[in-house]
């Protein structure tokens, strides 16, 4: 969108002079729309990966859908910044932590290695909810 101008006068050089109209509300001004150069999809991308190429470390760039209560889904950008935790200072105690809840909430490895095993071989328990399932022998 661009104003739109009109002629006002003409200077004493003879250059003319325009203006930029009110609206008929008197409120704001008059726009009109202009074609501008269209980029490609392929421009767009290569500048997208210039832009990552060059990012400092730590920091991202993701898409989302938003969904907002009314209106329309929509694709919003956001650039995320993280920090660096470093690799010389690590906190053993929040690790350790971190380890013991993993294992906490892990199924033990006789417990995977027997779903592997009833999934390998294709046993199907017979309290399954679908009706067309068979035993396999």
């Amino acid at each position: 969108m661009e104003p739109v101008y009109r002629k006002y006068d003409n200077a004493s050089d003879g250059e003319t002079l325009y203006i930029q109209p009110k609206s008929t509300t008197g409120v704001g001004s008059l726009y009109h729309e202009v074609e501008r150069i269209r980029r490609t999809y392929s421009d767009m991308e290569g500048e997208r990966a210039n832009k990552l190429s060059i990012s400092p470390n730590y920091e991202a760039w993701c898409r989302l859908i938003h969904v907002p209560k009314k209106g329309r889904p929509q694709l919003v950008e956001r650039h995320i910044l993280t920090e660096n935790l470093g690799d010389k200072d690590r906190d053993t105690k929040i690790a350790k932590q971190i380890r013991e809840n993993s294992r906490s909430l892990a199924k033990t490895k006789k417990e995977v290695e027997q779903d592997i095993a009833r999934r390998s071989f294709g046993e199907i328990f017979d309290q399954s909810s679908i009706g067309t399932s068979e035993r396999l022998k």
